[in-house]
């Protein structure tokens, strides 16, 4: 964290006047949000098809983002879902994978470039 000191506005002040993010909700959602002049708006959300998404993995190269289902109880199993990135920052759902039960992260590793497989994580 920064200090609040007049010296690093200069330098940083402008760096975080606008940006773009995504989040999950455990309502089931992938949500596109928007910071411009001190505000945060919602542009939009899509259903992932989770009952808890949790962590987003961003595969830069491959633009797509994965997201686990966390749920833990009442179900056999969770998904991993996958989102393909538009350039305006929209999501297209591109694939649905099992996983076991609790997975609350996921990291890209391994192959020839250095990120061909998925692990999960509790």
């Amino acid at each position: 964290m920064l200090p609040s000191h007049p010296l690093f506005l200069p330098l940083f002040g402008s760096v975080a006047s606008a940006a773009n993010l995504w989040a999950t909700h455990y309502s089931g959602t992938i949500n596109y949000l928007s910071f411009n002049d001190n505000a945060l708006t919602l542009s939009s959300s899509t259903p992932t098809g989770n009952k808890l998404p949790s962590w987003i993995t961003y595969d830069s190269a491959g633009k797509a983002l994965y997201i686990p289902d966390e749920v833990f109880y009442g179900a056999a199993g969770g998904n991993l879902v996958s989102f393909s990135v538009g350039t305006n920052g929209s999501v297209t759902a591109a694939g649905k994978g099992s996983t076991p039960l609790g997975v609350v992260a996921t990291a890209l590793y391994g192959g020839a470039d250095g990120k061909s497989f998925i692990a999960n994580a509790h």
